[in-house]
């Protein structure tokens, strides 16, 4: 939970390379995905990196089965109609 910390120290820069390694390890959270896309769409205004982690999340999380993906769907949904919104220049 370095990453957090670090997020939370204003340090994200600091704490992609261990969100990276979270999403690359942990198959039953989305939530390194989650902060990576928040990562890329508010700190580096790299929609298409933004749009790819919550894909990458929304593919994960459909592995795990209906129930359990109802439950983070719609708040991944959200953000990848925002994502895609933004990148076609009509706003979040």
């Amino acid at each position: 939970r370095l990453g957090l910390l670090l997020k939370r120290q204003d340090r994200r820069d600091e704490a992609v390379p261990f969100w990276q390694q979270m999403a690359a390890t942990s198959f039953d959270t989305v939530e390194a995905h989650v902060e990576l896309a928040k990562y890329y769409e508010w700190h580096q205004v790299d929609l298409d990196t933004a749009v790819q982690w919550t894909e990458q999340a929304m593919t994960l999380a459909q592995s795990w089965g209906t129930h359990r993906f109802g439950i983070v769907r719609g708040e991944l949904e959200h953000r990848l109609a925002r994502l895609r919104r933004k990148q076609q220049g009509l706003g979040g």
